[in-house]
């Protein structure tokens, strides 16, 4: 009787073991990979008073050696499909001169980047393998605050001698939040988990107690360096929506609108319409209040923002509006963002051996009264460079910051001006 009493014990001890996050771990353990980036640096060996202000000025008249350095940083991410994509954050491989993935399995794998984008903060990773384990997604427009959230990534990875991902548990604490990150990143619709998610953890999944990914954990909000409770992940459904775009061309399409709209109590009102843009053609005018965008309802501006810069070129999206007290809908196709610059600037671009040079500029436009001239070339935007007219628009897609800095060359000389964007 005693034994069977004591197999029994075991049994109940096995069981309660055997828990709904247990289970969910082991479901997707094998998908969540540590991704170590290598970037490569010059190191100076000036003395360090040219780092005075009043004596930098004075660095190029001398010359002191200089020596590459390889630096390693570290961060997170999952596989999505058997094939070898895998998602991270952008942040997390920015700047790299290679990636390498690990598995859990102790593979390893060069990682190609198939498409970025820096305002969300995803990045799309490609890596030769062949039935690899992955994670599917759940519908996080679905998601309800107190509902269990378990964090996966690799914390400190380059810390420990394995690549096992470290397991958090929490809570959704809220929804659709926005919040300004580092530099002009602001993350808008957020998922907030009290789950704790720590240096290396980026880029690694937020998953439901089925083991489905709800977000991809990205940042969180700390006083003292260290998680203190808050953490934030991009949702699921805007990671589905962002990746097929990503492997067509490598950047997420986003379109213009041309107009500007300020804030009100009952969402926003356009204040500016781009003349011959998509909301003229629409049909919109000044004064006009939108109120729904597709099935989203304006109430904020930062629903506007939220909604506007996930719109894609060509796509043709039902708009309400309210005028005069009266309700009404229209259809309006967003145009690509190099068109509005074209436009508004009144200039045409060609693609050239050297780079992009600008073909004709027209009289009485933008581009005449900043004093652009046909054979300019444009080199950088934002300080990236370009070569091609397909890397302007990248550009143009991949930051939706509304004001630009273009660079220009002309002969030996170069010139910057500042671009303002329309919605």
């Amino acid at each position: 009787m005693i034994f069977v009493a004591l197999l029994f014990f075991q049994k109940e001890i096995a069981l309660d073991r055997e828990n709904t996050i247990v289970n969910a771990v082991k479901k997707c353990r094998n998908a969540v990979v540590s991704i170590t980036c290598f970037t490569t640096r010059y190191v100076s060996l000036a003395p360090s008073i040219f780092n005075d202000p009043f004596f930098r000025d004075f660095l190029e008249f001398f010359e002191f050696p200089e020596f590459k350095e390889k630096v390693s940083s570290q961060g997170s991410g999952f596989i999505i499909s058997e094939d070898g994509y895998i998602l991270t954050n952008e942040h997390v491989i920015s700047n790299s001169d290679s990636i390498v993935v690990f598995l859990p399995d102790g593979r390893n794998f060069i990682a190609k980047v198939l498409g970025k984008d820096y305002s969300l903060d995803i990045a799309l990773l490609k890596i030769d393998g062949k039935n690899l384990p992955y994670l599917t997604f759940a519908d996080s427009d679905k998601l309800e605050r107190g509902e269990w959230a378990i964090a996966m990534g690799n914390p400190f990875g380059y810390l420990w001698e394995d690549v096992e991902p470290t397991v958090t548990v929490g809570v959704i604490s809220a929804l659709n939040r926005t919040f300004k990150g580092e530099g002009d990143r602001i993350y808008r619709g957020m998922i907030q988990t009290d789950a704790s998610i720590n240096p290396g953890n980026s880029g690694g999944p937020l998953l439901n107690l089925k083991g489905e990914v709800i977000g991809m954990n990205t940042f969180i909000v700390s006083k003292s360096g260290g998680f203190e409770g808050i953490g934030f992940a991009i949702p699921s459904n805007l990671l589905k929506t962002v990746v097929n775009y990503l492997k067509l061309y490598s950047y997420y399409p986003r379109g213009f609108l041309g107009l500007e709209v300020k804030p009100t109590e009952k969402g926003v009102v356009i204040v500016t319409i781009l003349e011959g843009g998509p909301a003229d053609k629409a049909g919109l005018r000044p004064g006009d209040i939108i109120i729904k965008i597709g099935k989203d309802i304006i109430r904020s501006y930062s629903d506007f923002r939220r909604k506007v810069d996930l719109l894609r070129k060509d796509e043709s999206v039902p708009l309400m509006y309210e005028r005069n007290v009266k309700r009404n809908v229209t259809n309006i196709i967003p145009e690509s963002k190099l068109e509005n610059f074209l436009h508004v600037m009144g200039i045409t671009l060609k693609d050239e051996k050297n780079g992009v040079v600008i073909n004709s500029v027209k009289r009485g436009r933008y581009a005449e009264r900043l004093g652009l001239k046909e054979g300019d070339f444009i080199v950088k935007v934002e300080d990236i460079e370009v070569e091609s007219i397909k890397d302007i628009e990248r550009v143009l897609c991949e930051y939706v910051k509304k004001e630009k800095k273009w660079t220009i060359k002309r002969g030996r000389y170069y010139y910057d001006f500042v671009f303002k964007e329309m919605d």
